[in-house]
């Protein structure tokens, strides 16, 4: 996971030191996606998320 969003263009994270969760959620994915004008080349989109905490609610 680590190299994905460090490898990934779009990402750039901002390094902050934040105090260290109990756990922390991981959420992954990747989807093949048609692209027009790029000589009808597939790309393949990956999409992480990342979080601390979940709030439920009734």
């Amino acid at each position: 996971m680590r190299n994905v969003v460090l490898e990934t263009k779009l990402s750039k994270p901002k390094l902050k030191p934040l105090p260290s969760p109990d756990k922390l959620y991981i959420m992954a994915d990747e989807k093949w996606i048609h692209t027009q004008g790029n000589n009808k080349k597939d790309i393949m989109m990956k999409s992480i998320v990342v979080f601390d905490g979940i709030n439920l609610s009734s």
